[in-house]
């Protein structure tokens, strides 16, 4: 679900997403996995951002992002565990000459937390994780005819 408000120039923005997704009927020939977790799945995950107007023509956005504990195989043995990220960014909204020039600079992993944004499922050597990138910035312009 998401949802979106704005009050004096404030704009907030979310999303949640609960998820139970279990296998049912998973049998090999060796194992049987009914009623396990299916690997990859977060139960909770959240994402919101707050932007807020500065003057005239700037704006400064503040991003939380957030991902419960799961499991990376089958047999629910291994877990990535749950993470929480937060990112920064700003900018400014102008118009020259009939173009809407918008550059702007971010933050991305502020607190430069170590945790694996993704993971791949049943990796062969227990190679589950994909490490997010620490702290790290980046700038652009967005342009466009009004």
């Amino acid at each position: 679900a998401g949802a979106g408000i704005v009050v004096g120039g404030l704009s907030v923005r979310g999303g949640y997403t609960l998820s139970r997704n279990r296998f049912l009927d998973f049998r090999t020939a060796t194992v049987v996995l009914d009623g396990h977790d299916e690997p990859g799945v977060p139960r909770h995950y959240i994402r919101g951002v707050a932007t807020m107007r500065a003057g005239r023509h700037g704006w400064v956005s503040l991003e939380e992002t957030a991902s419960s504990s799961y499991f990376v195989d089958d047999g629910n043995v291994s877990k990535n565990l749950g993470w929480i990220s937060t990112s920064v960014r700003a900018g400014l909204a102008v118009s020259v000459v009939g173009w809407d020039i918008s550059p702007f600079a971010g933050v991305s992993n502020l607190f430069d937390k170590h945790y694996a944004a993704s993971v791949q499922v049943n990796a062969a050597g227990g190679r589950y994780y994909e490490p997010a990138p620490g702290r790290n910035g980046y700038v652009g312009m967005e342009i466009k005819p009004r």
